[in-house]
């Protein structure tokens, strides 16, 4: 896709995909942002979750996803956009989950939704009655100590995701067992305390699997 918009004379400033989808929805752009996000994102692949905003489109937000997660809020005050239902109980009360391939329409008015094939629906508006303060930390009293309590259960997901009968199994993952018995090195990418577990688990992988670890903190 860049390459193709390189050769269109679009001239990039990084090399992140976000401006990849930036310049693809200004290719498409004929004076309707919301006919544009769709004809770009319908040559995406891979996961996003994307709010689009035009100059000559002043108070339009066009807002779509695919494999990750968007909610849309809407009330008396406005429209709201954000990757989690905590971010915007605070605002609004009312959200609609965006589900993959839908597309909504935000103006300070309202929100308008529309499917893949640019038809209008009505999605399903879920009402938000907890607690915001305990939702945000599960009763405990910093995010700290909660992150620290989920951890076991965590492990135990992760675990029981590839465990079947009691044994390891990653056919779901597409990996065979010839697959693994290939593999001649791991690496852990991975940020903050994350990287700090990373290096743990080094010493721990590599007694156990017999394998060399890498860890490579996930910002370079």
């Amino acid at each position: 896709l860049r390459e193709d918009l390189v050769l269109k004379g679009h001239v990039f400033s990084s090399d992140t995909d976000t401006e990849v989808v930036a310049h693809l929805v200004e290719d498409f752009y004929r004076g309707d942002l919301l006919e544009a996000v769709q004809k770009a994102t319908a040559l995406l692949t891979g996961a996003y979750g994307i709010a689009v905003i035009c100059t000559d489109e002043p108070g339009k937000m066009v807002i779509t996803r695919k494999d990750s997660p968007i909610v849309v809020g809407c009330d008396s005050t406005g429209s709201y956009v954000a990757s989690d239902i905590v971010a915007l109980v605070r605002a609004t009360r009312d959200v609609v989950i965006l589900e993959d391939n839908q597309f909504a329409l935000a103006t300070p008015e309202g929100v308008t939704y529309y499917d893949r094939f640019g038809k209008e629906i009505e999605p399903e508006v879920t009402h938000i009655d907890w607690d915001i303060d305990v939702a945000e930390r599960g009763g405990y009293p910093d995010f700290m100590l909660k992150e620290i309590h989920e951890q076991p259960k965590a492990v135990r997901d992760t675990l029981n995701s590839v465990v079947k009968d009691g044994r390891i199994d990653f056919k779901e993952m597409q990996i065979s067992d010839e697959d693994l018995n290939k593999y001649e090195q791991i690496y852990i990418v991975a940020c903050g305390s994350a990287w700090h577990v990373g290096m743990a688990a080094q010493y721990v992988l590599e007694d156990i699997a017999d394998i060399p670890v890498r860890v490579e903190l996930a910002s370079e």
